[in-house]
């Protein structure tokens, strides 16, 4: 299984407010057995420009239209 996550570890239990117990049994679970991949640097994400999408328009019977 392969679980990502934008939290550092000290961050779980503010994620689960409600009850913080979920958020360290959870963490505890995933913990066990497990390898930790730090990926740190730059997103690409932000450096891609998004491509300009078509206006879509539902029509009746819910059909889509682009337009």
């Amino acid at each position: 299984m392969l679980l990502t996550s934008n939290l550092d570890f000290g961050e779980w239990g503010e994620a689960f407010a409600a009850n913080k117990m979920i958020g360290a049994a959870i963490l505890d679970r995933l913990r066990h057995g497990a390898y930790r991949v730090v990926l740190d640097g730059e997103s690409y994400c932000s450096l891609q420009s998004l491509p300009e999408m078509p206006e879509m328009t539902v029509a009746k019977r819910g059909k889509i239209a682009h337009s």
